[in-house]
């Protein structure tokens, strides 16, 4: 991959990539698409004081660009530049925004820019788990600041202090981890999804492509029961992740003690926000309710081929209890 300032012919390619945003998405507020002459002309604006760059495949093919702009125009917040990366929708998940933020990087610092701050709508949880896992921290949500498809949009800023860079975390007082409620249903429903694609990609003979642990009725259900705790971590508005949980407690058992049991029957983060450390609040939160309630032990099951589970679990200081077995009958 090669990295250098944008040039007069990647600008078509550059537009091409920044209109699809605009027509179809809310990654950006623009409502119209531009025209080149016009694009045209923001890059000059933009180039005469900040960097502009573009990454291109060995081929020349243009997989996206990112470029610094002012945060404000009033000369004490010269220290501070606006961040936009914009890749080529093929290209998510493929390394190159991380190249091109780290290439921005370095060129914000040889103009003495000590901040670099992203304005993301809060419905785009990719961009936020992006950034926060190089490093942004959250600062602030404006709700309803904008409207766009008929919709009200909510954006969030991240700033990440090139002076003292972090270690891609979230700052914890951004997170707040609650109990769920109705509300949070339509968020549930999608990090379900995301667990049943874990599972039926690990055991297609055992879990349906595309279905999910509970449907509406049951959440609804669940979250009325009070011997069935949910609880959603939230993090700039949007849920990022949930715990459902059951109490257990073996009553009247001629083998087993009474002692109570809080089971994690799921816990799950975004898949944009893996790795930012969601999951240890999450679980760290657990531990405190548990203690808190009384139980006795905190227990859930994991299936043996998901090994990033199973590393977390055990990097968390848990221990297998019991293991399950099986034989698939040769047919």
């Amino acid at each position: 991959m090669i990295i250098t300032e944008i040039s007069r012919e990647d600008i078509k390619d550059c537009l091409d990539i920044y209109n699809y945003y605009i027509k179809n998405t809310l990654v950006s507020l623009e409502e119209c698409e531009l025209e080149i002459d016009a694009f045209e002309k923001r890059i000059g604006r933009i180039t005469e004081k900040y960097p502009f760059l573009v990454a291109k495949n060995d081929s020349g093919k243009l997989l996206g660009y990112a470029y610094l702009d002012s945060f404000n125009e009033r000369s004490a917040y010269r220290i501070s530049a606006d961040l936009s990366i914009y890749l080529d929708r093929e290209q998510t998940h493929s390394g190159t925004g991380k190249k091109l933020l780290c290439a921005i990087e370095e060129e914000a610092k040889k103009r003495g820019i000590e901040n670099i701050i992203s304005i993301i709508t809060s419905e785009n949880l990719p961009s936020v788990g992006f950034h926060v896992k190089n490093g942004f921290v959250h600062e602030g949500t404006v709700n309803n600041a904008a409207v766009k498809f008929g919709r009200y949009v909510s954006v969030s800023y991240y700033r990440k202090n090139l002076k003292n860079v972090g270690k891609g975390r979230y700052d914890p007082a951004a997170l707040s981890i609650r109990p769920a409620c109705e509300a949070d249903i339509p968020a549930l429903d999608r990090l379900l999804y995301q667990v049943q694609k874990v599972h039926s990609d690990l055991r297609p003979d055992l879990f349906r492509a595309g279905g999910r642990k509970y449907n509406d009725e049951q959440i609804k259900e669940i979250l009325s029961d009070s011997e069935k705790p949910v609880f959603v971590a939230e993090l700039a508005g949007s849920v990022v992740g949930y715990a459902f949980c059951i109490r257990q407690q073996h009553l009247g058992s001629n083998s087993l003690t009474d002692v109570p049991s809080l089971y994690v029957d799921d816990l799950c983060v975004d898949e944009s926000m893996r790795g930012a450390h969601i999951g240890s609040a999450l679980y760290d939160f657990l531990l405190g309710y548990a203690k808190d309630k009384g139980y006795y032990s905190l227990t859930l099951n994991v299936w043996a081929d998901n090994l990033g589970a199973l590393g977390f679990y055990e990097r968390e200081g848990l221990r297998a209890q019991k293991i399950g077995m099986e034989k698939i009958i040769d047919r």
